[in-house]
């Protein structure tokens, strides 16, 4: 059931008014209409603070990876306690990929209740709770990765190891959290010795 259905299927006998009511929310809070498959619930419900969701083209990776970007922002996690505000790297392999697919895809589902604004210049998600989802590229080098903590970084595809220990380090003081969704294409790399 794709979200148009189940959306449609919420609607189902409600007047008039509490379907522009519901629609309203819906329109604030986009967020609310996922509904995870067996191993994305899998990934969401694990406690460990380094998590990877393996899998091929249209598994659904990215579209967890971004749920859990969102529950931390917003501070409603359903699987785990969060900070409140968290302050987060959505790091894509390079900038295209950030600006083609994730960067809409979080701006669009945060929905207006929770947005407060887009840094363009910057590429910062300004949250009205105080957290930040911030869009970092592979592509800039390790160096780029140096500095702030942070309470979650989430990888859209395989970073390269350099990259990763950086992150590690971006995340240790604030017991914070690595989450990275991935296709397995690069065979026997950092990935299989050091997490699989």
């Amino acid at each position: 059931m794709d979200n148009k259905e189940v959306i449609e299927s919420w609607l189902t006998g409600l007047t008039k008014e509490q379907k522009e009511q519901y629609l309203d929310r819906l329109n604030r809070n986009p967020w609310l209409v996922y509904r995870p498959h067996k191993i994305q619930r899998k990934f969401h419900e694990s406690q460990a603070r380094i998590r990877f969701f393996f899998g091929g083209n249209r598994a659904g990776k990215t579209r967890a990876l971004i749920q859990e970007v969102i529950w931390y922002a917003i501070g409603l996690h359903p699987f785990k306690k969060v900070p409140t505000p968290s302050h987060i790297w959505v790091v894509s392999l390079d900038f295209p990929s950030s600006r083609d697919v994730v960067q809409p895809m979080i701006k669009r589902l945060v929905g207006s209740a929770y947005l407060k604004s887009f840094h363009e210049t910057d590429k910062i998600i300004e949250l009205v709770n105080g957290s930040t989802i911030s869009f970092k590229s592979c592509d800039s080098g390790w160096e780029k990765f140096q500095g702030t903590e942070r309470h979650l970084i989430a990888f859209d595809e395989e970073p390269a190891w350099d990259i990763y220990q950086e992150c590690l380090m971006r995340t240790a003081s604030v017991k914070g959290d690595i989450i990275c969704a991935m296709t397995p294409l690069h065979g026997m790399s950092w990935v299989y010795d050091e997490i699989y």
